[in-house]
C-alpha cells in the first residue's frame, strides 16, 4: 500500500484521535512514513483594525512632541471620541484605543476586560494556525537519507486565541481540507504522495 493510500486509510479510521491537536507542534502519526502536524505561528499580516468588533487602534499621538497639544498634552488621533483611552501591555504601548460602537456604554468591567484583550493582541499579535500532512521520502540521489516533505496543508489566519479547544475545532475543520485535496488528487508515481524527491 502506498503512502497516498496509507494515510487515507488512516483518516478514515473512527479510532483516530483529532482530538490531541491542540498545541504547536502536536502530531499524529498516520502509519509508516506519513504524519500529520499541528502548527501555530505567529500571523504577521492581520492586526486589531482588521475586525470592526475590537474597535480602532492607533500609535498616533502618542509618541513626540509634535503629537502634543499647546498644553505639552498628547491628543487623540483624528476621528477619535472621547470615549477613546490609552492602553498599555507590560512595556508594550502605548496605543490610543476607540472602543467599538456598541461597547462604549457598556459596564465598566466588560470594558476594561476588552481593553487587555485589545492591548494582548496589538503587543503580541494574531495566530495562524496549520494542519501540516508530511511524508518520509528516501533520497534518490542518497541512498538511505530520509527527509519530510509537505504532501498538503490548510492554514487559518487571524486567530485571536490559543484556546485549546477552539484550535482543536480548527484542526478538525482543516484536517478535513486536506484528506479531501489528497483523495481527490491523483495518485502519484513512485508509490508517494508526491512523487520521488531528490535531496
Amino acid at each position: 500500500m502506498n503512502a497516498r493510500d496509507v494515510f487515507l486509510t488512516a483518516a478514515d479510521d473512527p479510532g483516530l484521535d483529532l482530538a490531541m491537536l491542540t498545541d504547536d507542534g502536536d502530531t499524529l502519526e498516520m502509519g509508516e512514513h506519513v504524519r500529520v502536524t499541528l502548527k501555530i505561528e505567529h500571523d504577521p499580516d492581520t492586526d486589531v483594525n482588521d475586525f470592526d468588533c475590537y474597535g480602532t487602534l492607533s500609535d498616533a499621538g502618542t509618541f513626540g512632541r509634535g503629537y502634543c497639544n499647546d498644553y505639552g498634552h498628547h491628543t487623540r488621533p483624528d476621528g477619535f471620541t472621547g470615549a477613546a483611552r490609552k492602553l498599555w501591555h507590560g512595556n508594550d504601548g502605548p496605543w490610543w484605543w476607540e472602543p467599538p460602537a456598541d461597547m462604549r456604554n457598556a459596564p465598566a468591567e466588560d470594558l476594561r476586560r476588552m481593553a487587555w484583550r485589545v492591548a494582548e493582541l496589538a503587543a503580541y499579535g494574531f495566530r495562524c494556525i496549520g494542519v501540516v500532512v508530511e511524508e518520509e521520502v528516501e533520497s534518490t540521489i542518497f541512498r538511505g537519507m530520509w527527509s519530510w516533505q509537505v504532501v498538503a496543508e490548510a492554514w487559518i489566519r487571524g486567530v485571536d486565541t490559543d484556546d485549546p479547544a477552539y484550535v482543536n475545532d480548527l484542526a478538525r475543520e482543516m484536517f478535513a481540507d486536506v484528506v479531501e485535496e489528497i483523495s481527490d488528487a491523483a495518485p502519484s508515481v513512485g508509490g508517494t504522495m508526491r512523487g520521488e524527491v531528490g535531496a
